[in-house]
């Protein structure tokens, strides 16, 4: 993970303006769950983008969108401990822009390792395959 369990609790008491101190006990398994989920939803999404496992454990920003998505997830889950708005919740949950964000280490652009394969176009040829569309059944 890009943050410490004790980090990311510092966060969610800042953002709840509440002292570390004073967060429920309430809040301890949601924020640890909150922080994993947020970690998985990074790397997954980097993963599936191509990306290596050590250019994503790596990644400069790794830290801030660990830290806004385990917000998210830890506000949305606590959102019965606490009176906040939707709108403050949602604007923290940035996995949509895992899809295209840069990835730099070190101030570095990476460029996927080890890009996905995708179907790309061209012309189909069956002539060394044992079935086809049109074998009977």
């Amino acid at each position: 993970m890009f943050l410490t369990d004790d980090e990311f609790r510092e966060s969610l008491a800042i953002t709840l303006k509440i002292d570390v101190g004073r967060l429920g006990k309430h809040w301890d398994l949601l924020c640890q769950e909150a922080h994993k989920s947020a970690y998985f939803d990074v790397r997954g999404a980097l993963l599936a983008r191509g990306y290596a496992a050590s250019e994503v454990d790596n990644w400069d920003r790794g830290p801030e969108f660990e830290r806004d998505i385990g917000l998210f997830w830890a506000l949305l889950r606590g959102s019965r401990f606490h009176n906040y708005g939707t709108d403050v919740v949602d604007k923290l949950d940035r996995r949509e822009e895992l899809k295209s964000v840069m990835v730099e280490n070190l101030g570095t652009v990476q460029i996927p390792s080890g890009t996905p394969p995708r179907i790309d176009g061209g012309l189909l040829d069956t002539t060394n395959d044992e079935w086809t569309v049109d074998t009977p059944l």
